[in-house]
């Protein structure tokens, strides 16, 4: 248990900083006894049929008994401190009770986040607020406050404090010492709050004195056991195995019940708890007389106790340790949602508290009593096994009368319900739907999972390592090849943890490496050939196609058969086991199982002949031995023309040519015909034309006549020498009639010859 005390007297305090603290520690083996013993011995039914208020008087208090600081710590802690749970007593708004101590020497305010007392003043503070003389009849003084901006209503900022209340009354109790709650209209709760400097928003309501009882406290009561409580409807109170400090740190709430319903014992145990009498008579009073187990203010006790089950609605009656029928059916669901808690209605018990206005100190403190019960029901819930939580049900009163079958009481005022069950002691049922127990060629694994309830934590656990927390399904990220291993785990709302079977996976993300070793590229002389490679990891399945064909499924090394002649391809394919494939490179290689023609093809040409031709379109026809692959031809020793066949070769100019056919037959040998020379002349020359020769030759000869005539008169005649009438005559008429025929042909676009 999570049990605190005071290390150091609080007359012995450590100043650091200005400030003063006092450390707490675990003071479980120097508590001081009592006659049961350790208090942790002590049932906590029997804590609480010994409570009883040790009034404020002169003389009740041994003043010169001091209260050692490791009991004060064990107060403070049952009153708010933190335990294995939560909180030692429960709360709707969020923890507003602040409580300040003070002795003769100075006035501290707890901290229960450490387990500490803060310095608030030095001086003695315990009388602020009167009532009494000399006004500090305790060596302690506490002041129970609560914050108004954490709780703004007032009722249940009372509710709040009477919880505090009641767990410093019990542990009290357990450890021999008294006090009583002081909150009338005597108390001058101005004078606490200004004479403790206190902020405006903290509101003053109680102060509870804190000694040794005189007489000492078996003594000053005079408790005799008598008869325990019970009734035919309600079995008698039993002890538990669980003390008062046990109950105080087992403390928590839940909204998770169990389908386990409430019983009669327990029923019984929870009633008495809240409002019932003590099992322990008290002597010293005249006449003699059992102590509630709760207080009250002014001894009114103006609360009533409603149980609500399954069968029905019952009202508590304390004085005969019974209950009596209102309502013959489950009203459970009317109440939860007549309270404003439906979350209630799954709740196996119901307990609805309502107070009498007539029959009321005041209305404030008549809420103190609805956190007193509250903190008696938890506790003996937490005793027994059970949970509990609470609620406010003041707000629509109406409906919780009807609900309640006290329609019409309109004097009775519910306050509060509380539910009660049975733990959820089931962890939540989580199934992980990926990874699967298989392998994944990706690095990022998807984890989603089912959980069977409603959770308050999820987290994962892969390959053995530390939980990482999660709102909700997820992905894996960059997980390494290789084998992994993970869980999912998850807390309910009820803090019962479950988790998944490990799910083993592996993550593969290369493909495997092939390597072809036969075939080779090369050729090979028979039509079965070896295929045969390496494959670098271990397959889920290995494969082949051959020339680009289907894959064909094999097992290993194969021989290739009943391949054909000509050139192939093969490419092998492997999965590896998680499935990624990889692929060989692509090997060509060549199967000639025929003898190998060497001999190229032979090719005569038909045509052209070698002749002159006229023309300038020739026909090429040629006749080849054997199939071809390719033909051409070249032209005057140009480039090669590719041809199909025979073919007529257009627009050859004239002159002197020469021819060559080619082609290559299916086992590329490649053959050429002869060389065939042939001319084309296309212009022919055009006889001289007979007029004209004749008109050539008559002027010739007129020509030659007329010299002939000239030159004999001129032999009759003196010659004059160097006379401009001097005539020369073309030494070679001839030539000159020849040029005047050129250009005569020429303007007529004809040759002269």
């Amino acid at each position: 248990m999570r049990v605190r005390v005071l290390l150091a007297c609080i007359l012995a305090a450590l100043v650091v900083s200005g400030v003063l603290f006092m450390s707490f520690d675990s003071a479980r083996n120097i508590q001081e006894k009592n006659e049961y013993g350790d208090p942790s011995d002590m049932p906590v039914e029997m804590v609480i049929s010994r409570r009883m208020s040790i009034h404020y008087q002169t003389g009740d208090y041994n003043l010169s008994a001091p209260v050692s600081s490791e009991l004060v710590s064990q107060i403070l802690w049952a009153a708010c401190g933190y335990s294995s749970h939560g909180r030692t007593v429960p709360s709707l708004s969020g923890y507003p009770v602040v409580i300040y101590v003070c002795n003769e020497t100075a006035a501290y305010k707890f901290v229960p986040e450490n387990q500490s007392l803060f310095l608030l003043k030095e001086g003695d503070y315990r009388g602020l607020g009167g009532y009494g003389d000399p006004g500090y009849e305790a060596p302690i003084q506490l002041y129970i406050v609560y914050d108004a901006n954490v709780c703004p209503d007032t009722h249940w900022g009372n509710a709040e404090t009477g919880c505090a209340v009641q767990s410093i009354y019990l542990m009290a109790n357990a450890l021999n010492l008294g006090t009583v709650c002081c909150g009338g209209s005597w108390l001058n709760r101005t004078e606490i709050h200004e004479g403790l400097g206190l902020p405006a928003n903290e509101v003053v309501r109680y102060k509870m004195p804190l000694g040794y009882p005189l007489p000492p406290y078996n003594e000053y009561q005079n408790l005799v056991p008598t008869s325990r409580p019970s009734s035919p409807e309600l079995p008698e109170i039993q002890d538990s195995n669980t003390s008062i400090e046990g109950a105080l740190d087992s403390i928590f709430s839940s909204h998770e019940w169990s389908e386990n319903l409430v019983t009669k014992q327990e029923l019984s145990q929870i009633l008495w708890a809240s409002y019932g009498y003590s099992y322990y008579e008290d002597t010293a009073a005249s006449p003699p007389e059992r102590h509630r187990t709760v207080p009250s203010a002014g001894s009114k006790y103006p609360m009533t106790i409603y149980a609500a089950n399954s069968s029905g609605v019952y009202e508590y009656l304390p004085e005969q340790h019974t209950i009596t029928t209102i309502v013959t059916e489950g009203r459970r669901p009317d109440i939860a949602a007549a309270s404003g808690n439906p979350w209630a209605s799954s709740a196996p018990l119901l307990i609805a508290t309502a107070w009498d206005e007539n029959n009321v100190y005041t209305a404030d403190l008549t809420y103190v009593e609805v956190g007193l019960i509250a903190q008696n029901v938890y506790l003996e819930c937490a005793a027994w096994g059970l949970i509990a939580d609470w609620g406010k049900a003041d707000v629509n009163e109406e409906a919780m009368r009807e609900a309640l079958g006290i329609i019409g009481e309109t004097n009775l005022h519910p306050a509060s319900i509380m539910a009660v069950g049975h733990p959820d002691v089931t962890p939540p049922t989580i199934s992980i739907l990926s990874p699967e127990n298989k392998r994944y060629t990706v690095s990022d694994v998807a984890l989603t999972f089912t959980i069977s309830e409603a959770t308050s934590w999820i987290g994962y656990s892969l390959d053995g390592e530390a939980n990482v927390t999660i709102t909700g399904n997820k992905t894996l990220p960059g997980l390494s090849d290789g084998i992994h291993t993970v869980i999912v785990y998850a807390n309910d709302t009820a803090g019962n943890m479950g988790h998944s079977d490990s799910v083993d996976f592996t993550v593969d993300t290369v493909s495997p490496i092939i390597e072809i070793l036969s075939p080779e590229n090369k050729t090979y002389t028979t039509s079965s050939v070896s295929l045969s490679f390496t494959i670098d990891k271990a397959t889920s399945w290995i494969g082949y196609s051959l020339d680009g064909e289907a894959n064909v499924t094999i097992a290993g090394n194969t021989t290739l058969t009943g391949l054909s002649d000509g050139i192939h391809s093969v490419t092998v394919y492997a999965n590896g086991a998680a499935g990624n494939m990889g692929c060989s490179d692509i090997v060509y290689f060549t199967v000639q199982t025929a003898p190998v023609d060497t001999t190229p093809p032979t090719i005569s040409i038909v045509s052209p002949e070698n002749k002159t031709h006229d023309t300038t379109d020739i026909s090429l026809t040629f006749t080849v031995d054997e199939p071809v692959s390719w033909i051409g031809y070249s032209l005057d020793g140009q480039a090669n023309v590719t041809i199909t066949g025979n073919v007529t070769l257009s627009g050859i100019p004239d002159g002197l040519h020469s021819l060559v056919v080619y082609a290559r037959d299916t086992t590329e040998n490649t053959g050429a015909s002869e060389t065939i020379y042939f001319s084309i002349r296309t212009q022919q020359v055009e006889p001289f034309p007979a007029t004209w020769i004749v008109a050539t030759i008559v002027l010739v000869v007129g020509a030659g006549a007329a010299l002939a005539v000239y030159l004999t008169k001129v032999r009759k005649k003196p010659r004059k020498p160097n006379s401009d009438s001097e005539i020369s005559i073309s030494p070679n008429p001839t030539k000159r009639a020849q040029a005047i025929l050129r250009e005569k042909l020429h303007s007529e676009g004809k040759r002269f010859h």
